[in-house]
């Protein structure tokens, strides 16, 4: 029996690796149980911040390799934004013109983005993350002043591969919001290539 290869990403696509790669561009996320996690990192690289625009829902994508059971979502404010909301989920995904795309919102909180710290809501009931899928992170800052947030350095995230630009896409994002939409918009994304993003956390169980 021939041996499957890992999937990955290209051009959007999830695929087989590709016989002229010699590394996959991701593999399968194991979450231990009982830590808090940031899914969207895939490497050991270091947190960073960012400052969130408002109205602006930043999704990333990871990819979930055994059976996960989350109960927290959240996010983390490291400059207060006087009068804003902050918002972390996750998304399912959805298939868009061939494409994955987030899809249903699994999961959600909501808290002062007036305030520092980590921000967490709990999942009720719990959710299980199935292996082999992949979900998408978001993160959203709504109201008066843009909250700063605790982010994923560039380099540590789950890539994107647009392979007609060779380059990586290190998140997506869609404008407008006042609150996470379910299920998320099939149109109107723009993407971003080498910077920090937002940092949402989940806890296993």
């Amino acid at each position: 029996m021939a041996t499957k290869r890992p999937l990955c990403i290209y051009s959007g696509r999830v695929e087989e690796l590709r016989a002229s790669d010699s590394e996959p561009p991701m593999a399968g996320l194991i979450l231990r149980r009982g830590s808090i996690h940031r899914p969207s990192a895939y490497t050991t690289a270091g947190l960073n911040t960012f400052t969130s625009v408002l109205g602006r829902l930043y999704y990333a994508p990871f990819f979930v390799g055994r059976e996960t059971t989350i109960d927290q979502v959240g996010c983390e404010v490291t400059t207060a934004g006087a009068g804003s909301t902050v918002y972390a989920g996750i998304y399912g995904t959805q298939m868009v013109s061939g494409v994955e795309h987030p899809g249903a919102l699994l999961a959600s909180m909501s808290a002062d983005g007036g305030t520092t710290g980590g921000k967490s809501g709990s999942i009720s009931p719990a959710i299980t993350l199935l292996p082999g899928q992949w979900y998408w992170t978001a993160m959203l800052a709504s109201g008066v002043t843009a909250p700063s947030m605790r982010a994923i350095a560039a380099a540590a995230y789950w890539p994107v591969i647009l392979s007609a630009l060779n380059t990586i896409v290190t998140y997506m994002y869609t404008t407008g919001h006042t609150s996470l939409p379910n299920p998320a918009p099939t149109s109107g994304y723009s993407s971003v290539a080498a910077s920090n993003g937002p940092a949402v956390h989940i806890q296993v169980i």
